[in-house]
């Protein structure tokens, strides 16, 4: 009889009777098949790539963490994201004239100049399209700070944020929508539009001496 290795043996069910026998004919395609996937190459083969894909799976744990930034994602605004218009320049201007930003055209082109045609880091992570700073004091739509040197966005309240105002920041907003309306409130806060139109009326049109305070009174009074 001849001697046959058992490493190439190949099992059969047999259709008869259900039961196993070991297959020992060269000629079948079963044992041949076998033979393949027992050879000495195919297992050194299949153990380099078991022993790559181990080495993959565990290799992040294995380097140090590289300082990449940790922008955190974003809150979700009382506006759902399928209720904002797109962010187009003709939506944008749309936005600032509905906030009734003074001089929307020229705002329009600033925000283009700063935040690169709307295509900028802080446009797209932090919604902020005026390159605007976290205020201090004034009121603002502003739900975080953008760490400029750390590349980090951290979110909180003012109180929480304060500490960081002595780096260099920039505002983070929920929405580029609320972006356009912390710049009105920055310039209702900066520009005094208000005071200014008084301050022209009292210099070159009023006569008598209390006309611009009745103004002002009246215009008070005047519900929108």
């Amino acid at each position: 009889m001849k001697a046959v290795n058992t490493r190439n043996f190949s099992l059969h069910l047999y259709n008869k009777d259900g039961k196993w026998f070991i297959c020992r004919n060269e000629q079948c395609q079963s044992f041949a098949l076998l033979n393949f996937l027992t050879s000495r190459k195919t297992l050194l083969s299949v153990a380099l790539v078991a022993v790559i894909a181990v080495t993959v799976a565990i290799a992040p744990g294995l380097w140090p963490k590289s300082k990449a930034s940790s922008v955190i994602v974003l809150p979700q605004s009382n506006e759902t994201v399928d209720s904002l218009p797109s962010l187009t320049e003709e939506n944008l201007l749309v936005e600032i004239k509905k906030a009734g930003i003074v001089c929307e055209k020229h705002v329009l082109a600033q925000a283009k100049l700063e935040s690169l045609h709307l295509t900028s880091y802080l446009c797209r992570n932090a919604n902020n399209l005026f390159g605007m700073r976290y205020p201090g004091k004034r009121p603002t739509t502003a739900i975080g700070i953008y760490l400029q040197g750390k590349d980090t966005i951290i979110y909180g309240t003012r109180a929480e944020l304060r500490k960081y105002l002595n780096q260099p920041t920039y505002a983070v907003y929920s929405s580029w929508v609320d972006a356009v309306k912390d710049y009105k409130l920055w310039q209702d806060n900066a520009f005094k539009l208000e005071e200014r139109y008084l301050t022209f009326l009292n210099g070159i049109y009023a006569e008598a001496p209390d006309y611009v305070s009745v103004v002002d009174r009246m215009a008070k009074r005047i519900q929108d």
